[in-house]
């Protein structure tokens, strides 16, 4: 399950709810726009594990919850990425080990040659984590249309 959440602080017993409802074994969160003065206790989830990846307060962020029935580790990744915020997470589903992806991409476009770096990071994270493990998802909330292939957002995502 992904969510853009837009700010967790207030928002975590309708998260429960929404868990709860699915039976969601896998959740990531983007937009949390928290920051690491807010302690990881402060949103924990009885029967989940928690991984995090934030910016700055008011803006962006990462989190992932996995269920404790899933064996799950947070990677590091190969390197800071510019144009998009990420959280890896290795798991196991059944048989597959699997490397879940959360990436978050502000709406706004900034910086010279910005789609290409665009373009460039994303085809860096895609390849550094299907060179990890065979199974590959990717989830998140990038800002772009896919079907506005056309526009310059557009065409890379197709592209990818």
């Amino acid at each position: 399950m992904h969510l853009n959440i837009n700010s967790l602080q207030n928002k975590l017993e309708e998260l429960k709810i929404l868990i709860e409802n699915f039976k969601a074994q896998v959740i990531f969160l983007s937009e949390t726009k928290i920051d690491s003065s807010y302690p990881s206790e402060q949103f924990m989830l009885n029967g989940y594990t928690i991984y995090r990846k934030d910016r700055v307060k008011g803006g962006g962020g990462l989190m992932a919850y996995f269920s404790s029935n899933i064996p799950s580790k947070k990677l590091k990744l190969p390197r800071k990425f510019s144009t998009f915020e990420a959280l890896a997470v290795q798991s196991k589903f059944g048989r597959h080990e699997v490397i879940v992806l959360g990436l978050y991409r502000p709406p706004k476009a900034s910086g010279n040659n910005y789609y290409l770096r665009l373009e460039n990071d994303l085809n860096d994270i895609i390849t550094w984590a299907s060179l990890q493990k065979q199974f590959l998802v990717i989830t998140g909330d990038l800002n772009m249309d896919k079907l506005k292939p056309e526009e310059k957002e557009g065409k890379i995502l197709c592209d990818i």
